[in-house]
């Protein structure tokens, strides 16, 4: 079970809409002086007036009180489905990230295998071109396929970082790196 949201703001409205059906009474302290409010509650003849007024208060807005209660409730309940809605979708872009960074990965280890095999057909292009079998009009073709699959390796490496950070984004991270850091955290392959 989840704790409840709120912590105790939550139980403290509820708490706060019950106690208004209570009788209140105020005491209060002015300066060193004796408080008006408290001079009249002490008098004999307002004691039963006042207490008579301290207990009809909750009667007579029992509907409002029943109602703020009602309301408080309805609150703590919405910030309880709030929260719980908040924990299932983290849970859901952690393993959203997840299957990413398996995707990412994958696709970043099989665009090398196309790399390596782009750079063996130039290779054998350039020596047929020097053996004179070929025309440069291939060796160009075979050049260009090696620059796409390279590009095609580091849009593959970006989208894995990215999902890396998806991931820790998503398990509540957040960072502020500092601009030198920044400036030397781009590291591009050799080729």
């Amino acid at each position: 079970m989840l704790p409840e949201p709120g912590g105790i703001y939550g139980n403290a409205n509820v708490a706060n809409a019950r106690a208004q059906f209570l009788p209140s009474i105020r005491l209060t302290g002015e300066g060193g002086y004796e408080s008006a409010f408290l001079k009249l509650l002490l008098r004999p003849e307002s004691v039963i007036y006042t207490a008579a007024a301290g207990l009809t208060q909750p009667i007579f807005h029992g509907g409002q009180l029943l109602g703020n209660l009602d309301l408080q409730k309805g609150l703590q309940d919405e910030l309880l489905q709030t929260y719980r809605m908040s924990v299932i979708q983290a849970f859901s872009d952690v393993e959203t990230a997840l299957n990413d960074i398996r995707q990412t990965a994958l696709r970043v280890q099989l665009q090398r295998a196309v790399v390596t095999s782009s750079r063996r057909a130039f290779d054998i292009s350039e020596e047929r071109l020097r053996q004179g079998t070929i025309d440069l009009v291939l060796l160009t073709q075979t050049q260009q396929t090696l620059y796409a699959a390279q590009d095609a390796l580091i849009q593959a490496q970006l989208a894995h970082l990215l999902a890396v950070v998806s991931l820790y984004q998503a398990l509540g991270g957040g960072w502020l790196p500092k601009p030198v850091e920044a400036a030397n955290a781009v590291n591009l392959p050799n080729y």
